[in-house]
């Protein structure tokens, strides 16, 4: 799914962060009289050691730049590294750039979307997909359930095909339905960008709103995630980072995906295999 992620941070900081956490460090410590120190939350050797490690990654070309940003008991570090934009003018990383996180948007979006409606009894976990969308049918799909979908063993192929090329939502997900198992559903594990297109269809019609209005709504405004969803407003655009040039163009704040693109930007794809 192509969304916009405020930070890097819960993909590098959720891997680093216990290495990084003094473990004597106790609640006490953030009482309203005093604040902590850096210092008596973090190892201070750890935070240099994540320093050194994404300089490196800049200096040797892995990436232009990063976000590192972890918080505990009240105290943040935090750091901006190398460029947050190459083309077409080079421009510095800054702590409030804007990330396209790809195919991550399925367990931040979808996901958690599914697993609210599950608690909230809209949605059953082993209930037959076909449950919730009718047409997914024919082939042995009817007994695919809502768990399989999540765990990529559904037994359906990687991805949609894009060539000859489409466009639409409802193309997708018609597509989606008429694909055809490779193994029987529950034999395998297959990681499918189908299996959350489908994900995201049960979420609008169990939850009545279209997926992005739906997490909006649900997850990330009570979280106060300002800066978390699809289809950035423009205002946001100077801040989201580049992710590539097609032909003369410099794709910033339009998803990367080719098959989320061809879908209107809201979509759990990346770089589906069948093109």
């Amino acid at each position: 799914m192509q969304k916009i992620y405020r930070l890097p941070v819960l993909v590098l900081g959720a891997a680093l962060l216990l290495s990084a956490c003094q473990t004597t460090t106790t609640r006490t410590q953030t009482s309203a009289r005093s604040s902590p120190s850096l210092e008596s939350v973090f190892h201070p050797e750890k935070l240099t050691a994540m320093d050194a490690a994404v300089n490196q990654a800049v200096a040797e070309g892995k990436c232009p730049g990063a976000v590192l940003w972890l918080e505990r008991n009240g105290v943040a570090y935090h750091h901006a590294y190398g460029k947050g934009a190459l083309m077409p003018a080079e421009e510095p990383m800054t702590e409030s750039t804007i990330f396209d996180v790809a195919s991550l948007t399925k367990v931040i979006a979808t996901t958690p979307a599914v697993m609210l409606l599950i608690e909230r009894g809209q949605i059953k976990l082993d209930e037959p997909v076909q449950h919730y969308i009718p047409e997914f049918k024919g082939d042995g799909k009817e007994t695919i359930s809502i768990r399989q979908l999540l765990t990529h063993t559904s037994g359906l192929p990687p991805g949609i095909g894009r060539n000859p090329p489409w466009t639409g939502y409802e193309t997708a997900i018609r597509m989606a339905c008429a694909e055809k198992l490779l193994t029987p559903p529950g034999t395998a594990f297959r990681y499918s960008d189908i299996n959350f297109f489908l994900l995201g269809e049960v979420v609008q019609r169990a939850g009545g709103r279209k997926l992005d209005e739906f997490v909006a709504r649900e997850i990330y405004q009570p979280l106060k995630m300002a800066d978390t969803g699809y289809l950035p407003a423009g205002s946001k655009r100077l801040r989201i980072a580049p992710t590539e040039r097609m032909g003369e163009q410099i794709l910033r704040g339009v998803v990367h995906d080719p098959t989320a693109r061809a879908m209107g930007g809201v979509a759990c794809a990346f770089s589906s295999r069948r093109r």
